[in-house]
């Protein structure tokens, strides 16, 4: 729904420069077409969720990619044997496969891989969108907590409200009010 809302303000004449949102309505996908309308997306993005990422072994940000060379290196040296576009889930992703022989010997075949015939394969999206995605998971795990509200493209925690006393707090009243942005004078309220 995060396209759909920003063009409804759009065509509003609201277009906002923020959009805070919750996980659900966020991806690298969704960060890059906010920035091209000129918003900031502030949604944290869902972790790498693979195999490697959950049990603490290589995850996919710990490769380096070579653009250019279309290669990847692992965090051990090695350096892949193809790079192939492919399709998976509808989406356009690069497959980048290293070799049974570089892999097998390898001290740290435990926390890459769990294939017995073959290296390692790693699965990524196309250049912009991966560097979008790996900027905002960086940004996210980056702070000293550890509850990802680190700064990245397209990620930035909101501003917590201020806390009001109970003086300056509103009354409450069981009455219906109309939002502040209604321009329309109200009567007060009858006591």
């Amino acid at each position: 729904m995060t396209e759909p809302v920003h063009d409804m303000l759009a065509r509003r004449g609201l277009p906002p420069g923020e959009h805070a949102a919750d996980t659900g309505y966020a991806s690298a996908d969704l960060l890059l077409a906010a920035r091209a309308r000129g918003i900031t997306l502030l949604a944290p993005v869902p972790p790498d969720s693979s195999p490697q990422a959950r049990a603490g072994g290589y995850a996919a940000a710990m490769f380096a990619i070579d653009w250019d060379s279309k290669q990847v290196t692992c965090p051990q040296g090695a350096v892949s044997s193809s790079w192939t576009p492919a399709r998976s889930k509808g989406t356009n992703i690069i497959i980048a496969r290293f070799a049974t022989a570089t892999c097998q010997p390898c001290p740290a075949r435990a926390r890459c891989t769990t294939a017995v015939r073959s290296g390692r394969q790693l699965g990524f999206r196309h250049r912009r969108i991966h560097e979008a995605l790996t900027a905002a998971r960086a940004g996210q795990a980056g702070d000293a907590g550890g509850t990802g509200t680190g700064s990245a493209p397209g990620w930035r925690a909101p501003s917590p409200r201020p806390p009001t006393s109970p003086a300056s707090a509103a009354p409450a009243t069981s009455a219906c009010r109309k939002p502040a942005w209604n321009t329309t004078p109200q009567p007060p309220p009858s006591t």
